[in-house]
């Protein structure tokens, strides 16, 4: 009875001595992560993944319809303008008509650009230029290979730099110049004579009709600066994959 009982304390410190030494084990694999912990956070992120991937797509069909009700204000006020108007007041109108074109497209290629710049999307007439001269590996050692490879890749990331600044601030130039020009035809707008259809103001409604007209531009100018949006976000999913 005694040898039993020697043996049984002798293999019950065995074994506390061997726990002991396997919680100080620094080596010892980590417990393992509960199967419904590890099938929720798959869950979150397809579900984060399912949200950034459509929300693009959310907020394309909201600009649609917030530039259908733009699109249908502006017409329902140029229609009011038109019954009023004066000869002199129409015929300013139509000279703008074409200014408020060539300023909408100006205003889309600086947004564009300002976003291409604000996202380090480069245009490809930009991208494209690359600063690389061939090295003759058998003359030149490791180290200066290297050097002048890194001086290549610095040249060629300040001249892209330089060229988008430049870019963006003729653009920037060519809208203002524009913008200004139009503004000073507003301001110029011809008043309304002594027979205003039914007392009615054709100066007021112009003034309306071109507020609602400026609302629907910006609309359409945010419309098309969307897909660089989208670029965008097709870079982070993919970085963050």
């Amino acid at each position: 009875i005694l040898h039993t009982i020697s043996t049984t304390t002798t293999t019950s410190t065995n074994t506390n001595n061997n726990t002991n030494t396997n919680d100080n084990d620094p080596d010892q694999d980590p417990a393992p992560i509960p199967a419904p912990e590890i099938i929720e956070r798959v869950e979150k992120q397809i579900l984060e993944y399912i949200y950034q991937c459509t929300l693009h797509i959310k907020n394309m069909y909201q600009g649609r319809i917030e530039f259908a009700k733009a699109e249908m204000e502006e017409y329902n006020a140029f229609k009011q303008f038109k019954q009023v108007a004066t000869p002199a007041q129409w015929n300013t109108h139509l000279m703008l008509q074409s200014k408020i074109k060539l300023c909408l497209i100006k205003n889309t290629n600086y947004r564009i650009t300002t976003k291409r710049l604000e996202y380090d999307i480069l245009p490809k007439f930009i991208e494209k230029i690359n600063i690389s001269y061939k090295i003759d590996e058998s003359i030149m050692d490791d180290e200066a290979i290297q050097t002048s490879s890194d001086e290549m890749r610095q040249i060629t990331k300040d001249y892209r730099t330089r060229a988008m600044a430049l870019y963006v601030q003729v653009l920037a130039r060519e809208y203002e110049l524009v913008s200004n020009d139009i503004k000073r035809i507003i301001q110029g707008f011809p008043q309304d004579n002594n027979k205003a259809v039914a007392n009615e103001s054709g100066h007021a409604a112009f003034t309306h009709y071109h507020d609602l007209r400026e609302k629907r531009l910006n609309l359409e100018v945010k419309q098309s600066i969307h897909f660089v949006e989208i670029q965008q976000m097709e870079t982070n999913l993919t970085t963050t994959i």
